[in-house]
């Protein structure tokens, strides 16, 4: 039952971690107890008992028969199976098979929420895999037959994008030199994979940018550049985002609504979203400078002419994104089982966003509309809480939303020459005359936190809400 939930359900299914078949015909030898060396397997004791967390989180949630947390504390159950024997996965002899378990136990680490664990789990697992070679090319003096070959390959790849994922949500640095890459991607996926090709390419090509893109944004070199090398990059970085979004085929294109009956096989509509998510926010990442007044501040280039002409229009793309990403939850069947990103980091980073682009730009044309985005994107996370009996969600962004409406009825309420307009530089400017901005420390570059400031670390949001880690697994231990 749990077994097929993860097939059937888990997102994660779709980069092929587990070769079903594979899968489920050792686990009926298992159960036949046909041969001992299966029981005696760790890899295979801890591969088997994260998918069986991972479905039962999924069956669960999915079906709400029980309460958020207990749905949670019984798939913990299955999951700390594994994680008693990750010490002997990552010490011992780094086997294909060790690799494959460590890569299911990231995943399901990943959708669960916990950035400080789903980033050490993606060390461990990264580590392990390079050890093996998994990233380069396997010589063909293994003598590893078509298919053994391509098993590996999209290990790899799999790992590679859940990775990227993570570091560059967070704002941590990658495990990942994309430099000492051979690991071709294959063109096929292997008979009875839940693998879908198509789907698969486009995810590896927006880790590829994007993770070009933060090594890029977060490097010291880039930091202590002037304004017009910054804008520079900024701008280069965005063009890379452009030529992937441009090679998305029909199905996939962002923009497009998403239609399920038309979908590709082993392709669910959360993801579709988890593409278009991508793309939106990669826009963020590259111009979210530009759209708060603290970081171009902290980078000592707010003053700048170059900077600030450039600002408004940026501003504008970021908050685009953010609207997109907003019209993106109606594609979205909301359950809580849905990964952390889907529910949680994105939401958040559109909501923020928007949120900033509405109180810098009180007057813009778009305004009332965007009060509205802000609303539903509350209105999310209210359905989050209720989902969740209380235990997820973010009850501060009813609060925000309000503020917004507060700040946008001040400025129309002013003199009918503050009114009107467009360009967001131009409302910071009016509303910095009202309000007291504390002075900033003197800053340099090689004490920088991009995290601290990243728009999708769970800091930000525990900034704006006081609340404590997304999840926490010690809430789930078995006593």
């Amino acid at each position: 039952m749990y077994t097929s939930a993860f097939f059937d359900h888990c997102f994660e299914a779709i980069f092929g971690i587990v070769h079903r078949p594979h899968f489920e015909d050792r686990l009926r030898a298992h159960f036949e107890q046909d041969s001992k060396d299966v029981t005696e397997d760790i890899a295979w004791y801890a591969l088997r008992n994260t998918i069986y967390a991972a479905g039962c989180r999924q069956l669960l949630l999915r079906e709400q028969s029980v309460k958020y947390a207990q749905a949670q504390a019984e798939a913990f159950r299955y999951f700390y199976r594994a994680f008693q024997v990750q010490t002997d996965l990552m010490y011992g002899p780094p086997t294909l098979e060790a690799v494959r378990a460590l890569t299911a136990m990231m995943f399901y680490a990943d959708s669960t929420g916990n950035q400080y664990f789903e980033y050490m789990m993606c060390a461990n697992t990264v580590g392990l895999a390079q050890a093996r070679g998994l990233h380069r090319q396997p010589s063909k003096a293994l003598q590893l037959s078509p298919v053994e070959v391509m098993h590996r390959n999209w290990l790899w790849w799999a790992i590679y994008c859940c990775e990227n994922k993570v570091s560059f949500r967070s704002g941590r640095p990658s495990f990942i030199n994309d430099a000492n890459i051979s690991c071709n991607i294959p063109d096929q996926a292997p008979p009875g994979s839940t693998i879908n090709v198509a789907f698969f390419k486009h995810a590896i090509k927006i880790g590829q940018y994007t993770a070009q893109i933060h090594r890029r944004i977060t490097s010291v070199a880039t930091i202590r550049q002037d304004a017009t090398q910054f804008v520079q990059t900024m701008n280069e970085s965005k063009e890379q985002i452009e030529i992937w979004r441009e090679s998305m085929g029909d199905g996939f294109a962002v923009g497009q609504p998403i239609k399920p009956e038309r979908l590709p096989p082993n392709v669910r509509p959360l993801h579709i979203t988890y593409l278009h998510f991508a793309y939106y926010a990669g826009i963020q990442a590259v111009f979210t400078v530009f759209t708060c007044p603290w970081l171009s501040a902290f980078l000592n280039i707010d003053s700048d002419p170059l900077f600030r002409l450039q600002a408004a229009n940026k501003a504008t793309q970021v908050a685009e994104a953010a609207r997109g990403i907003i019209l993106m939850f109606k594609a979205m069947e909301l359950n809580a089982g849905l990964p952390a990103w889907a529910t949680f980091y994105f939401p958040m980073s559109a909501f923020t966003s928007l949120f900033v682009f509405v109180v810098n730009s009180p007057n813009s044309p778009t305004v009332q509309a965007d009060l509205s985005l802000l609303d539903i994107a509350a209105g999310h996370f209210s359905h989050m809480e209720y989902l969740t009996s209380l235990e997820l969600g973010a009850s501060f962004s009813r609060e925000a939303a309000r503020l917004a409406r507060e700040v946008v009825g001040k400025a129309r309420s002013k003199p009918a020459t503050r009114m009107g307009s467009s360009n967001p530089q131009e409302d910071l400017d009016m509303n910095a005359s009202t309000v007291s901005i504390p002075q900033l420390e003197s800053f340099q570059a090689d004490e920088f936190d991009y995290e601290g400031w990243n728009m999708y670390s769970l800091d930000v949001a525990n900034v704006w809400s006081g609340e404590s880690d997304f999840l926490d697994f010690t809430k789930f231990s078995p006593q």
